[in-house]
């Protein structure tokens, strides 16, 4: 199957920004049961970054068959943020769930796992950013 880089990351971008949207629930369960303030910390996070994340997938989705850009660049844009927001959404979401943050890779285990994500989708983000920073430029 091969699948438009511009619909991808629409689809990828709408499934993400509903995983931000069901990450409130907590976020909000956590304000007012007081849960206290590392859990509920994590879950606007979690909330936070991947609406905003969801929404970044969106709007490159809607540039991207505005843009003289070939179809490798437009795939590597298109994956590299998705895989981003996958992996945001394993890290923040699981992660907050699971009460770890994953900010460093020890304990081994979980917070390894949480780690990776992290790392993972900033890789992800920084390069799809900058693919489609080039792509606007030209």
């Amino acid at each position: 199957m091969n699948l438009d880089p511009a619909r991808l990351l629409l689809q990828h971008g709408a499934l993400v920004l509903g995983a931000g949207v069901l990450c409130g629930v907590p976020f909000f369960l956590a304000i007012v049961l007081g849960w206290g303030p590392e859990r509920t910390r994590a879950w606007r996070v979690a909330h936070a970054t991947l609406l905003a994340d969801g929404l970044l997938l969106l709007v490159a989705g809607i540039l991207l068959p505005t843009l003289p850009v070939g179809r490798g660049l437009s795939e590597a844009l298109a994956w590299s943020l998705v895989l981003s927001a996958w992996a945001f959404v394993f890290a923040l979401g699981v992660g907050a769930a699971a009460g770890r943050r994953g900010l460093v890779p020890w304990p081994p285990g979980w917070n390894t796992l949480f780690f990776l994500g992290h790392a993972v989708g900033a890789a992800g983000s920084a390069m799809g950013v900058a693919l489609l920073a080039v792509a606007l430029l030209r």
